[in-house]
């Protein structure tokens, strides 16, 4: 499952979501397949490809943190040559977007990565997924900033779409005005059925509750079986030392 290399990208991107996490972009992400663009590539795609992981990590410490800048061809890697239409999501405003955030994405990561416990930190350690950790970089700077700062990002990298895209390519969208705006840039028949909405607080929440469960119960089996492992080795090794003493009539 794990690629050795990053795959370099053969068909360009026909549509971004440069809406940062937390505005919807998981909803427009069932919208984008429902419309027809069943090729996704989003935050749970490159959760399974790993090959990408490493290119990710280093355009957030180059954005943030002022490491090696990305090359042309590292990006053309991830997305491709396109001329992508764009669309931003943005929440009513910085406030409920940080009500959102700091109740889901940062409350969980921030286990991880701001205040971990002693228990979290063996869970982490003792992960039997390696993979998991190439994805350190994303999560340690997804909850950099507290709320002051998050919430200054958030309206700065808003603010920085809007003026660096032309408004033809540019569709600054609220999911909560459904199909309509977004079907009309996408040049899209509105679907005979409901906008999608998924991923709500509870629904994140949920999940993450569950992936907690599951990594302590990774931890604890791994725990008991390289403890019983070991066990067995001694009990091996004493049988063997008695043997010997046996043989040599000690």
């Amino acid at each position: 499952m794990e690629e050795k290399k990053p795959v370099k990208r053969v068909v360009p991107m026909e549509v971004l979501v440069l809406g940062v996490s937390r505005t919807g972009t998981s909803s427009t992400r069932e919208a984008l397949k429902i419309l027809g663009f069943r090729d996704v590539y989003d935050y749970d795609y490159m959760t399974w490809h790993w090959g990408h992981a490493e290119l990710w990590s280093k355009a957030m410490r180059a954005k943030w943190e002022g490491g090696p800048p990305m090359t042309e061809d590292d990006w053309n890697t991830l997305l491709g040559r396109c001329r992508a239409i764009i669309v931003l999501n943005v929440r009513d405003n910085a406030d409920v977007w940080w009500k959102s955030f700091s109740a889901t994405i940062y409350r969980n990561v921030s286990q991880h990565y701001r205040n971990p416990s002693l228990l979290t930190r063996y869970i982490h350690h003792v992960n039997p997924m390696p993979e998991w950790h190439k994805w350190d970089d994303l999560n340690r700077l997804m909850v950099k900033y507290g709320a002051t700062q998050g919430k200054h990002y958030y309206d700065e990298h808003n603010e920085r779409v809007k003026r660096e895209v032309p408004n033809d390519r540019l569709l600054v969208w609220n999911v909560k005005q459904g199909w309509g705006p977004l079907c009309k840039h996408l040049e899209r028949d509105i679907p005979d059925q409901d906008f999608p909405h998924v991923y709500e607080t509870k629904d994140y929440q949920d999940k993450a509750q569950y992936v907690w469960r599951l990594l302590y119960w990774m931890a604890f089996w791994y725990t008991f079986w390289t403890g019983l492992f070991f066990c067995g080795v001694g009990v091996i090794l004493y049988w063997l030392a008695g043997l010997f003493r046996r043989t040599i009539g000690v």
